[in-house]
This record gives C-alpha cells, structure tokens and sequence, in this order.
C-alpha cells in the first residue's frame, strides 16, 4: 500500500508510517465478577456515549467484528477452565 501524504498532517503521518504506536482508549474484563469495563474512548469509537450501555461480552462480541472475535470466546474459555 502507497500512501501518497502532503506533509499537512505530521500527527496522522506519523501514525500511518507505524513510528509510534498511537493507543486510543481500553477495555478490561474482571474474572472475579465477570465484568466489562471500557474507557469513554472505546465508548465513543463504537458511536456510543459514554456511560450510556454497560459492556457485556455479548456486545463486544458483536463489536469486535472478524478479526476481534476470538477475544471475548478466550475470555469465556478462561472463565469456565
């Protein structure tokens, strides 16, 4: 992939050029009572605002998409082990 960019943007080139890792919002889950939590980042990212749905790995299943998907099912796995 050739990215053709005019030097206007130095922050976005810097992070399509993979330099530094640009990290954007978390999500953790708690074993003890089987709980989600996510930043207010990751919240709007999935076009949610903040505060306005509890995470379930339910809904992160439905999130995470193709790639993603295997994350909340090692968790399930963790969990019942």
């Amino acid at each position: 992939m050739n990215w053709e960019l005019d030097g206007g943007s130095p922050n976005i080139e810097q992070a399509l050029a993979g330099d530094v890792p640009q990290r954007v919002g978390w999500f953790r889950f708690y074993f003890a009572d089987q709980r989600w939590e996510w930043s207010y980042e990751v919240q709007r990212i999935h076009g949610y605002e903040p505060c306005s749905v509890t995470p379930t790995t339910d809904l992160f299943d439905r999130l995470l998409l193709t790639t993603h998907r295997r994350i909340p099912r090692s968790n399930d796995r963790s969990v019942t082990a």
